[in-house]
């Protein structure tokens, strides 16, 4: 693939001018693995693990001289499967660096693991929306939506989609500095859908062009879109599954959550039956359309009314956004502090293990951020 052997040569030349960030297979037992990584043994593996799901564990990591904190992300080698470790590492290396996606510094294969060494972040917003009682306020809502629409121009500049919009892999950065800046993370299920060629962008075509729905899909089936449902996925499909975040924050629930059947299959298929045939009124019939403000709504038409290769208009949505900012008497860059960033909910419930050293340097407007707290 040829956008993969670009991801490589830039990795390559990545772990050149970086020995920090280099490759190195290694079959040291797994007692070794756990309690440092890297070339100098500069990584300390902190116990026990922070998290852990189908695809692997999660790790605090702290630097040899104690200034830094990292994530150590760890997964299980499924034979005859690309890891997707390897793939997230490549992608991310691939996109440089950028102010909403974390770093990463190291990536290697030891025995039957495979590791990665990234930038520490903050709690996702799952996290923090249940640590907020289930309620961001509008103002809150917006300022994720700004945010997310420069990431996702900024993937989908370079032919990358994300293919898993969750709750859980957008998080913010580190209290205090970071706490109001929104990262993106989980590239492990990405996929490049067009190459930069003579100037022009060249496409892969979809598989699918029959419309026949699949038992299966890539990504969180909650959030999904209905393109998902039925194989490849574009840029649309990001800006349509995060549409279905924010609907989840704004109204507590989505109309075919709770969906049951016998089998993953039926309950796939169910879940997209519901989607086609709500999607046309639940942005304007009750209990959602009292919760889902005119910008959100007009938000969704517009990223329904792409097709396959179009590419979104992210200068619209800012400015959908900057709109609603100045209707409800915001400025734009406004800095006043998000909802998670109270003073209440940092002295009582902030989970401790993020409240830890942030790598990147600490901007005027994230110190302005917590003088206002």
């Amino acid at each position: 693939m040829q956008w993969l052997k670009a991801m490589k040569r830039r990795a390559m030349k990545t772990q050149k001018n970086d020995p920090a960030k280099s490759k190195t297979p290694s079959n040291g037992n797994d007692n070794e693995m756990l309690s440092s990584l890297g070339d100098k043994k500069q990584y300390k593996i902190i116990m026990p693990k922070l998290s852990g799901g189908s695809f692997g564990e999660i790790y605090l990591s702290v630097a040899k001289d104690g200034s830094k904190n990292y994530i150590v992300k760890r997964e299980k080698e499924r034979p005859k499967k690309r890891m997707h470790l390897e793939t997230e590492f490549e992608i991310m290396c691939y996109l440089g660096e950028c102010d909403h996606i974390p770093n990463v510094y190291w990536h290697e294969v030891r025995g039957p693991f495979n590791y990665m060494v990234m930038e520490m972040v903050g709690p996702n917003l799952m996290e923090l929306y249940q640590i907020c009682s289930k309620h961001f306020n509008t103002y809150t809502i917006i300022q994720i939506c700004k945010q997310m629409i420069d990431i996702f121009q900024f993937i989908h500049g370079f032919g990358i989609i994300h293919r898993d919009l969750k709750p859980e892999n957008i998080t913010v950065g580190s209290w205090p500095y970071d706490s109001g800046k929104i990262y993106l993370i989980d590239f492990g299920l990405s996929k490049q859908i067009f190459v930069n060629r003579d100037g022009e962008q060249h496409h892969i075509h979809e598989k699918n062009p029959g419309r026949v729905p699949r038992g299966s899909i890539t990504g969180t089936v909650r959030y999904a879109s209905i393109n998902a449902h039925y194989g490849d996925q574009s840029r649309r499909d990001d800006l349509l599954s995060f549409g279905h975040i924010i609907m989840y924050f704004m109204c507590g629930k989505l109309p075919w959550m709770g969906t049951q059947a016998y089998t993953k299959r039926e309950k796939y298929l169910k879940i997209l039956k519901k989607k086609e045939s709500q999607i046309d009124f639940y942005l304007t019939k009750e209990p959602y359309s009292s919760s889902l403000p005119k910008f959100f709504q007009k938000y969704m038409n517009q990223c329904h009314s792409y097709s396959f290769t179009q590419m979104p208009n992210y200068t619209y949505m800012q400015r959908l956004f900057h709109k609603a900012l100045k209707r409800r008497g915001f400025e734009t860059d406004d800095a006043r502090p998000l909802e998670w960033e109270s003073k209440q909910l940092l002295d009582q419930q902030w989970p401790p293990e993020y409240a830890l050293v942030s790598n990147r340097p600490v901007s005027k407007q994230n110190t302005e951020n917590i003088r206002n707290v």
